[in-house]
């Protein structure tokens, strides 16, 4: 599963995901595009939002590259 389909699944926008993360739709966007990988505090912070476990996250395929 990738960070968007987490996202997709919380019925959440980037935006909103952001906000509850405590960061900038842009930081957001490129943890979504993999262009970054968040931090191990941002990581705790997206599994409160998003309502996933930290294994999900191990396995994000969006930063399995």
């Amino acid at each position: 599963m990738t960070l968007k389909q987490m996202r997709l699944r919380a019925l959440m926008t980037q935006t909103e995901v952001a906000a509850k993360a405590g960061c900038g739709v842009s930081l957001y966007s490129q943890w979504e595009t993999g262009k970054r990988c968040p931090s191990a505090k941002s990581r705790k912070k997206l599994m409160e939002v998003l309502g996933c476990t930290a294994e999900e996250l191990a396995l994000c395929e969006t930063w399995s590259k």
